[in-house]
């Protein structure tokens, strides 16, 4: 299992409340919603431990220039 650190500073922590507070209070007409259906996936995307662990093992790779397009290309066919 990987493990994930959150370093959000005070202000990121109070914009995210913000925008879970203007979120909340949205009741779109249509089901195309834009900014809600954005929010959701977002959400959704935090709380998938199997994109971590690909972030925490590609990221200190890609920083280090261990890994070009092409390699990332073999990797995770389709998803460039």
């Amino acid at each position: 299992m990987a493990c994930v650190h959150w370093e959000f500073s005070a202000q990121q922590l109070a914009d995210f409340c913000a925008v879970q507070d203007l979120i909340s209070t949205i009741e779109p007409d249509d089901e195309q919603d834009i900014l809600l259906e954005a929010w959701e996936q977002a959400l959704a995307f935090t709380h998938d431990e199997a994109t971590w662990e690909a972030i925490e093992f590609f990221a200190p790779l890609i920083e280090a220039c261990q890994l070009d397009s092409a390699d990332i290309d073999y990797l995770c066919p389709g998803e460039t």
